[in-house]
């Protein structure tokens, strides 16, 4: 089961467990549009894994890895967005 797996793991590690096990699982939604009648739009496990690589992938090819766990300065809104930097962060070895 996946929350006995998940106790001593770190976060960037449970959102790889949480897209193999529930690839297609709502971990967010978010407006569709600029009006709540416009409706959500689900963003799913496995949507959330490729985004958190793909943007460590960026950070390592921009900055590299860190080995002194230097800060990365992420200006945006309180969305999905923030929390794929922060994971990308963790991956590659920098604070958000």
């Amino acid at each position: 089961m996946f929350s006995d797996r998940i106790s001593n793991t770190l976060p960037p590690e449970i959102v790889r467990l949480r897209a193999q096990d529930d690839p297609h699982g709502v971990f967010a939604q978010v407006p569709a549009g600029t009006a709540y009648s416009d409706g959500f739009r689900n963003v799913t496990n496995l949507q959330l894994h490729n985004a958190v690589n793909f943007t460590a992938g960026l950070i390592r090819k921009s900055l590299g890895e860190s080995k002194t766990f230097e800060t990365l300065a992420f200006i945006g809104p309180s969305d999905p967005r923030y929390i794929v930097m922060v994971m990308a962060g963790m991956k590659t070895g920098y604070k958000v």
